[in-house]
This record gives structure tokens, C-alpha cells and sequence, in this order.
């Protein structure tokens, strides 16, 4: 789970904890939980990753020069789980530093929860050292079809 990845346009995905919730119309086809079913666990349960995955970017971020291309850098956030789901509230603290701390990366944060993320960001987010956000963090929000964009991404 916080190892080079399948996903064609990121190098590394970072999992800090796996398992999630349909959410949505979208969730039926998300690849993690047939993954966890062929792995022979519940996808809705989610649990903590070990030690070892917490520990991955600051490996990553150690290798790299910081002149590498941007497809070299980018780690998606939360493959087989979303990073703002209720569930993983007590560990999304945890994170933020390890995020803080390895800036050669570029994390991209994608989230069916965008209507949480403002208050769970770290104190500092916004702040005169990050007027506007960690500049290495994108979060976005992922949706299935027009209707579900409506709702997810307001005006």
C-alpha cells in the first residue's frame, strides 16, 4: 500500500489506512473494494496501515533530487481508501506533518467527502508559511457524472 503503484499517472500511492464506504452511485465500481474481496477482506472496514507504510514518503522524498519531472513525484493519497472519510478521523492528524516534511512530492488528494475538508485541515494550512495551502498538495474531488459534480463541487 505505499509502494511504487499500477496507477499509470502517479509513481507512488500512499495509504495510510485502507477500507471504505459507498458513498456513492460511483463507489460501485471502484476498484478497491473488488481488490479487498479478492484479498479476502471486508472492504468496509477501515483499518490503520502498518508502521512501515506511514514511513514510505519520507523514503520517496529522500531519493529524489527535486529537479525530477512532475510525473516522477506524484503520489496519489488514499487509493484504497478516501482521505477524508469519518472513519480514519483519528489518524488524518498523523498525516499532515509526514506531508509537511516531504515536499519533493507532489500529493494529489482526491476525496468524495469535499464537503469535510475545510475543517480537517491542519492549523497551519492557511497560514503566513502556507497562505495557500501545502503548494505540493492538491486536493480535488472525484465524481461519477454531471449530477453527482453538482452536488459534490458547488458554485
Amino acid at each position: 500500500m505505499g509502494a511504487n503503484t499500477l496507477i499509470g499517472w502517479a509513481k507512488h500511492s500512499f495509504n495510510p489506512w485502507k477500507g471504505c464506504e459507498m458513498k456513492s452511485r460511483g463507489c460501485v465500481r471502484c476498484y478497491m473494494f473488488r481488490h479487498a474481496i479478492r484479498w479476502g477482506q471486508d472492504p468496509t472496514l477501515v483499518s490503520r496501515s502498518s508502521e512501515d507504510v506511514w514511513k514510505s514518503p519520507y523514503r520517496w522524498n529522500q531519493q529524489l533530487q527535486g529537479n525530477e519531472p512532475v510525473k516522477d513525484r506524484i503520489v496519489f493519497m488514499n487509493s484504497m481508501s478516501d482521505f477524508f472519510i469519518p472513519h480514519a478521523d483519528a489518524w488524518r492528524e498523523e498525516v499532515y506533518p509526514i506531508l509537511e516534511q516531504t515536499s519533493k512530492l507532489l500529493y494529489l488528494i482526491l476525496t468524495k467527502y469535499p464537503e469535510r475538508v475545510m475543517n480537517r485541515l491542519p492549523q497551519n494550512w492557511s497560514t503566513k508559511d502556507y497562505p495557500n495551502g501545502y503548494s505540493h498538495v492538491i486536493i480535488g474531488t472525484s465524481v461519477e457524472d454531471q449530477k453527482a459534480a453538482e452536488l459534490r463541487i458547488p458554485e
